[in-house]
């Protein structure tokens, strides 16, 4: 799984799927869906880091983000969506989603920090994207879709990288490696495809540090797709440490 502070613990589509309207609220009252995903973030963040030190252990960058996290977050976002609209024009219609929302907000988040908070003992953040080069070479042209993540002594995995997209419109060769560097990586993987939906691990261990992936002329590796990033170790709650 991703770590909190990777960043995204839902997304606009996410919103979507909880409330089929919100697109076209936040247009009408001019509300920024993706600043509020941020503030929504920030107030589970505050809350999270509150538990820890309450209980003594942990940092937030060892916080694993899971499905009841996210789910937290998305209806915290659609909680402040709504308060805006209700206040922009005394609307009793948003003004009860607004009411609705924020009820089954608080509800999802004391879930989480009653049934614990997952941290992770060696964190790995998310590489930030990739870096690629394209060349001179025999590659016929193509698109590639590339994601990379990190991997550490223990074989733990980050979660993947944004995806990005590299076009070789003409005869050419491609070299990627990881944007940024992390504290206790000690290799990389690389996911690639002609798609999206189709990105597969290109080596079968990890590479290393201060190697570049290379692509070859012909097809591409099938691997398995990209994973879910590191589980948590150990669990934080009102009352205790427990271990796994």
């Amino acid at each position: 799984m991703a770590l909190l502070v990777d960043g995204e613990l839902s997304s606009v589509e996410d919103l979507q799927t909880q409330d089929s309207a919100v697109l076209e609220v936040a247009h009408g009252e001019g509300i920024d869906l993706g600043r509020k995903l941020e503030l929504a973030k920030r107030e589970i963040e505050i809350e999270v880091e509150a538990l820890l030190r309450r209980s003594g252990t942990g940092r937030l960058e060892e916080v694993v983000a899971t499905l009841a996290m996210g789910r937290w977050h998305a209806l915290l976002t659609l909680a402040m969506v709504y308060r805006d609209a209700y206040f922009s024009q005394l609307n009793d219609r948003f003004g009860g989603r607004w009411k609705a929302y924020l009820k089954e907000a608080n509800d999802a988040g004391r879930r989480v920090l009653e049934g614990g908070v997952g941290l992770t003992g060696t964190p790995l953040r998310r590489p930030p994207g990739v870096e690629a080069a394209l060349g001179m070479g025999a590659i016929q042209p193509r698109a590639y879709y590339l994601r990379v993540s990190w991997v550490n002594g223990a074989g733990q995995e980050s979660a993947a990288s944004p995806v990005a997209v590299v076009e070789g419109r003409s005869l050419h060769s491609l070299t990627v490696k990881p944007a940024g560097q992390e504290n206790g990586a000690t290799g990389w993987y690389l996911y690639a495809g002609f798609t999206a939906e189709g990105l597969k691990r290109q080596s079968e261990s990890p590479l290393g540090l201060s190697e570049e992936w290379m692509a070859p002329e012909g097809p591409l590796a099938e691997g398995p797709g990209p994973g879910r990033g590191q589980e948590p170790e150990r669990f934080v709650t009102w009352r205790r440490l427990l271990g796994r």
